[in-house]
């Protein structure tokens, strides 16, 4: 992402949209995979180092979730995934999180451009803007969830604008991303619509420990015709404090979800974020980033701080004891 010092001239149409919307600059991914950044962004959920959460289907239910309590208020709820959502218990996960219908792989036809994971972004996000279009044209309240997949590895997509093959992949998912948002402009779908555009996780090219501060680093935007002025916000925060963030805006309680803070309210005083890799967790504040090796028991050459390390270690904790705790009888409603 260009707008965070990244590769210029590679995601034109997300750059030109953190110029309109809510620009959250120092947004820390939750963790390195999917699977645990699902939980994350709808749940409020903090990844596991060794584990996912979304294994664990007998307790997807009890986790809180925005699309249940957006549906709670009337709000037609609905995920799209141009993949298999039998893969990584996606399926379970998005039901479970109360989205009364999906759209996968099979619901697209059968002639469009497919990569290794499905059906490439572009015809995807089309039919997702139709979708809010016709939702909107409806005078329905709707919540539309989507899970993009070109950009990831094999990187090859029908597309060719870069040279670097991973480079030219994000370069499609703009590509696709300005495509839709057009579609919603024209239908007038955008005029009161909040789209919240965020990383799943990082891309760490080079794979060693060095870089985990960098790859742990995710774009956030919340960009849309509700958003009354553009704003850069360089609040130190974790890719869990989005339910919190949202609900707040909306004026809706977020008191069930423990792990996730209203990053815009006045109360939110003491920043930080809380990042896991396997078996690992980076834990960065004001003061600065330490990386802790939970099988070695240290942290990190220079990155070594007594308060910060024990900081990672509560929260590592309390979400074990957290997810330990769910059961059906916490089941939400």
């Amino acid at each position: 992402c260009e707008q965070l010092g990244g590769r210029s001239g590679v995601t034109p149409n997300f750059n030109r949209l953190c110029d309109e919307g809510l620009f959250f600059t120092r947004c820390c991914a939750s963790s390195f995979r999917t699977d645990r950044a699902l939980p994350a962004v709808f749940c409020g959920l903090p990844g596991q180092p060794t584990a996912t959460i979304v294994r664990h289907t007998r307790k997807l239910p009890c986790l809180p979730a925005v699309a249940r309590d957006l549906r709670g208020i009337g709000y037609r709820t609905m995920a799209v995934h141009g993949g298999d959502l039998v893969i990584m218990h996606k399926s379970d996960f998005y039901l479970s999180a109360g989205n009364t219908r999906l759209m996968a792989q099979r619901d697209f036809p059968g002639n469009l451009d497919h990569g290794k994971w499905g059906v490439h972004d572009l015809p995807v996000l089309e039919r997702v803007a139709d979708e809010a279009a016709r939702l909107t044209a409806a005078g329905e309240r709707w919540m539309i969830s989507v899970q993009t997949l070109s950009s990831h590895e094999p990187f090859t997509v029908p597309y060719d604008r870069l040279a670097d093959p991973a480079d030219n992949s994000m370069a499609y998912t703009d590509h696709a991303l300005g495509q839709m948002v057009g579609r919603l402009k024209a239908s007038g779908a955008w005029d009161n619509l909040l789209m919240v555009v965020v990383a799943d996780h990082g891309l760490n090219r080079s794979n060693t420990p060095s870089h985990r501060d960098q790859y742990s680093h995710i774009p956030l935007l919340f960009t849309g015709g509700a958003v009354r002025r553009p704003e850069r916000i360089d609040a130190i925060m974790s890719q869990t404090d989005i339910p919190a963030t949202l609900l707040g805006q909306l004026g809706l309680s977020h008191d069930r979800y423990p792990f996730s803070r209203d990053v815009l309210a006045d109360t939110y005083t003491v920043q930080s974020s809380f990042h896991t890799y396997n078996n690992g967790f980076l834990f960065t504040d004001q003061t600065g980033l330490t990386d802790y090796d939970n099988l070695r028991q240290s942290a990190a050459p220079g990155t070594a701080d007594a308060d910060r390390e024990l900081k990672g270690k509560a929260i590592l904790q309390s979400l074990y004891n957290y997810i330990a705790n769910l059961d059906n009888e916490r089941k939400a409603p």
